[in-house]
């Protein structure tokens, strides 16, 4: 059977976009994507009956984007990374998904300026 746990969009010490901020498809999108580069480089490609993606929640407030592990709970290497992807999640981004972030979001930012003139 397929679980799956949710992470976060960011590692744990570090902000993330806010539901409801006039950014925050682009900004959660782009964190997304470095998170998961991030974790790829941290604990490796994720086995077979693992993988990350992002899923969309509704809440009362609008939707908001998770980075969920989902696995087949009965492969027991795909348990295994999903369990310490939560347990160990980095608390800080690393240079290159910083950078990633940094960079997205000023592209972002610049189409949103070159849309409004």
């Amino acid at each position: 059977m397929i679980d799956e746990l949710f992470l976060s969009t960011t590692p744990v010490n570090e902000p993330c976009a806010q539901l409801g901020a006039q950014d925050y498809l682009r900004q959660t999108r782009a964190e997304c994507r470095a998170f998961i580069g991030q974790l790829h480089r941290q604990f490796g490609e994720p086995p077979s009956g693992a993988w990350l993606k992002v899923r969309r929640c509704p809440h009362d407030f609008g939707t908001y984007h998770e980075l969920v592990v989902r696995f087949d709970d009965t492969n027991e290497q795909a348990v295994d990374f999903a369990y310490r992807l939560e347990n160990d999640l980095p608390l800080h981004w690393d240079d290159i998904a910083r950078a990633e972030l940094q960079q997205a979001l000023a592209a972002d930012a610049l189409e949103i300026n070159a849309q409004h003139h």
